[in-house]
């Protein structure tokens, strides 16, 4: 499959979920400031709504301006989306596994911690690839799969050298020309 073809149907698979991703996060929202009680639970799943709120407006963005013009702010938000999402599903399993496994109690304490933890960390490889933007380094934001994202600059050029009994030769391309193979 090309990269047209694989651009095509991630853009297909964006329309076609990112309303339902937005309704279920508008519902949990909802759901929170419904409830009378904002248990520590709670509050986790609210701050996982909330990062996957950001992740979905950044799939409607690129949806409604399919364009490369703002490529690092989208690639930013997304990064630090997917990262946020990773993270707080992480810190959701280890706060079940604190309180099952090892019955801590005090777990609540633990929500400020979790909130800058997540922050600093999902801010981190976005903020490490607007540097090397600025420094001339080899990350950058730019679009792979029609989806705008960090890459780098490392797998633009590649040498292959092959080794066979008649002697040594080399193949030199990009890494577009990987899915041409």
């Amino acid at each position: 499959m090309q990269t047209t073809g694989v651009s095509e149907i991630i853009n297909l698979i964006n329309i076609v979920c990112t309303p339902f991703s937005l309704l279920g996060v508008f519902y949990m929202i909802h759901a929170f400031f419904q409830s009378y009680s904002k248990s520590f639970s709670s509050r986790l799943v609210f701050c996982l709504a909330i990062s996957d709120l950001v992740l979905s407006l950044v799939n409607l963005l690129e949806i409604i301006y399919p364009n490369d013009s703002n490529c690092t702010v989208i690639g930013f938000i997304r990064v630090a989306g997917i990262y946020s999402n990773i993270l707080w599903i992480t810190q959701i399993l280890l706060v079940l596994y604190l309180q099952f496994v090892h019955e801590y109690t005090g777990v609540h304490k633990t929500f400020p911690y979790l909130v800058a933890s997540n922050v600093i960390l999902s801010l981190t490889p976005g903020t490490i690839t607007l540097y090397n933007i600025y420094f001339g380094g080899p990350l950058n934001f730019s679009v792979q799969f029609g989806e705008c994202f960090i890459h780098s600059m490392w797998l633009t050029s590649h040498v292959i050298v092959l080794h066979d009994n008649q002697g040594l030769f080399s193949l030199q391309g990009s890494a577009n020309d990987i899915g041409k193979c």
